[in-house]
């Protein structure tokens, strides 16, 4: 659900840039929904000392969510500004920031395995 929120969030990007209350709803939404699935996956897991893998990616996926805004905010701007519909920043946030948070979030998950013992991570696996 937390890369399919993301997806959302980041689908804005193909909406005008001049269209800022379009896309601010997509973002905040999508941040209010991120924050409303953290709080009921929280009272299902077991509480844990450190940060664990999904924590990072929850985070991760707050600041992209914020990103996204600001980047919305700034592309309003720039479009009302400069009498265009894209800004060149959302031509490359369209690509760009999916890539990028997928390959953040993958990076986070490689080394959370890394840091298991083969054992653990079987472990994981099986149940």
């Amino acid at each position: 659900p937390v890369f399919l929120i993301l997806i959302v969030c980041w689908s804005v990007f193909w909406i005008r840039g001049t269209e800022v209350e379009s896309r601010l709803t997509v973002t905040i939404v999508s941040l209010l929904a991120l924050i409303a699935y953290n709080y009921v996956v929280d009272d299902e897991l077991p509480k844990m000392e450190s940060a664990t893998i999904m924590d990072q990616i929850i985070l991760c996926s707050y600041i992209f969510s914020g990103i996204a805004t600001l980047i919305c905010v700034y592309s309003f701007n720039y479009c009302k500004k400069h009498s265009v519909e894209f800004s060149n920043i959302d031509i490359k946030a369209k690509y760009l920031g999916p890539i990028i948070y997928l390959f953040i979030n993958l990076m986070l998950i490689l080394n959370g395995v890394k840091s298991m013992s083969g054992a653990q991570f079987f472990a994981k696996l099986v149940n």
